[in-house]
């Protein structure tokens, strides 16, 4: 039996992302799954799942993203995280303005450092597996955009912000940086991602409720979560030439990533238009 589309999974707490799709794999007796970010073992919430011809469109997702994190003042760690092992403890002196003040420059563009404990690679080595063996070394910024952040409430030493992000945004950073600017230190204590790629956690499946038998009421039709791309419809001729991988002139076409249809609606697959040519990015027939 084979799958294409999407699924919307509720990940738990206190499993691995990979844990995720290997449960899924074992339900469904299916292997071309893939996901469309990871989430921290102590992370729940939203995780998007890429099944067959699904898997070759994960890059034209949406990339944005939306979190709830619950930041914990006065206490730093070594995975930046409620797991990690503390590293120091500091008393905590902030106010409910102190802390709306500090937000408000993390909102926009801003570089990151990603933390030691992330699976990044450098040098051919996961950044986690070097610092599991007590090794540190430089990473390089990398610059990211923070759309908007939300107090939810402050009950301190604790806070709970809703962060709406590009994807690779780390949280963790994100409350570490912002115990750093309060001269007092924080950890991420909880982390929930609320929205993925557009998909909402309101429909989100736990892997418990999903089965073989009711696979077809969850899948996500392969091209719904893309329709935030433009769309270009092809006559019967263009349409054939397209699926054989000709290169059609378009030129009463915007240039960019589009949706590429015949004219029955049919999904052909991922076009891109550069200087009036349309060529294939992803080809589904």
């Amino acid at each position: 039996m084979s799958f294409n589309g999407w699924l919307n999974i509720y990940k738990e707490s206190d499993m691995t992302s990979h844990d995720v799709v290997a449960k899924i794999r074992k339900i469904l007796k299916f292997k071309k799954i893939g996901h469309a970010g990871t989430l921290d073992p102590m992370a729940k919430g939203v995780m998007v799942l890429a099944l067959g011809k699904a898997t070759r469109l994960i890059r034209f997702l949406k990339e944005i993203k939306t979190y709830r994190a619950e930041v914990f003042l006065g206490i730093t760690t070594d995975t930046l995280d409620a797991e990690g092992k503390i590293l120091e403890q500091k008393e905590v002196n902030v106010t409910e303005k102190d802390i709306k003040e500090v937000i408000k420059k993390y909102i926009g563009v801003i570089e990151q450092i990603p933390p030691m404990y992330s699976a990044i690679q450098q040098d051919g080595k996961r950044l986690y597996d070097l610092a599991r063996q007590g090794i540190e070394v430089e990473r390089k910024k990398r610059t990211i955009e923070i759309f908007e952040i939300k107090i939810v409430n402050i009950e301190l030493p604790k806070f709970t912000i809703d962060v709406f992000c590009q994807s690779g945004t780390y949280i963790r950073t994100l409350a570490d940086d912002i115990g750093k600017d309060l001269s007092c230190g924080a950890h991420l204590s909880k982390l929930e991602r609320l929205n993925s790629n557009g998909l909402d956690i309101e429909n989100s499946t736990k892997i418990s409720d999903l089965t073989l038998e009711n696979i077809n009421e969850k899948l996500i039709p392969i091209d719904n979560a893309i329709k935030h791309l433009d769309t270009i419809f092809l006559n019967d001729d263009d349409a054939k030439r397209y699926s054989n991988g000709q290169k059609l002139v378009k030129k009463e076409s915007t240039s960019g990533i589009k949706i590429v249809r015949d004219n029955t609606n049919q999904f052909l697959g991922i076009g891109n238009i550069e200087d009036s040519i349309l060529k294939a990015e992803v080809n589904l027939i």
